[in-house]
């Protein structure tokens, strides 16, 4: 992050990208792709991309996987025997954290993704260093992952749909999977609490 000091001052005389002082340059750079629903509904959405492989004119996006229990995890062990287990048991404790970064890099048309295993080096979470990684074509991961992008457009439709069908224009909503009607999902109204009644 550049403090307001002379070497941000040099820094922008130099550099032509940097527009302000104290600018912050982002670390990924994004597309703004529009998919077609159906018919009648497109969507706009701004995807992704952190890297850019000249040598091979592939797409990459990294993600970092930290140690936060080595009991649990333990790597300086268990990477030099087997990676593949180690992002097996990564995949198996956050399965909804893998499904979105797929989907994320799928949505971008990253062709690769990987992953960054990450230690602590002293005991303030400050400093950390990178002791493995792994990387995987991103349709394979996935299809290892069981997951189905059709089924994600259509979960978004329904989405779509349901606030369409409101009458309310401008409200706060929680879209929730209902336990009594599976697989039913309802858009429950938020209604702020009044303080006299409390």
């Amino acid at each position: 992050m550049a403090s307001k000091t002379s070497d941000a001052k040099k820094l922008d005389e130099e550099d032509p990208f940097v527009e302000a002082e104290g600018q912050v340059i982002c670390s990924q750079g994004y597309y703004y792709n529009i998919f077609k629903l159906d018919k009648e509904t497109k969507i706009c959405i701004r995807c992704s991309v952190h890297s850019y492989l000249e040598s091979t004119g592939e797409l990459l996006n990294t993600y970092v996987l930290p140690e936060w229990s080595e009991k649990r995890q333990n790597w300086t062990k268990d990477l030099d025997l087997s990676t593949a287990v180690c992002l097996t048991k990564e995949i198996t404790d956050n399965t909804a954290k893998f499904c979105r970064w797929t989907v994320m890099s799928n949505l971008a048309g990253v062709d690769k993704m990987r992953f960054a295993f990450v230690q602590r080096t002293d005991q303030t979470g400050n400093n950390h260093k990178v002791v493995g990684s792994f990387t995987t074509d991103t349709i394979a991961f996935a299809k290892q992952l069981n997951l189905n992008i059709d089924n994600c457009w259509a979960t978004l439709k329904d989405v779509l749909d349901v606030v369409r069908d409101r009458e309310e224009t401008a409200a706060e909503f929680v879209y929730l999977k209902d336990l009594n009607q599976q697989p039913t999902y309802r858009l429950i109204k938020i209604v702020e609490e009044d303080e006299d009644a409390m």
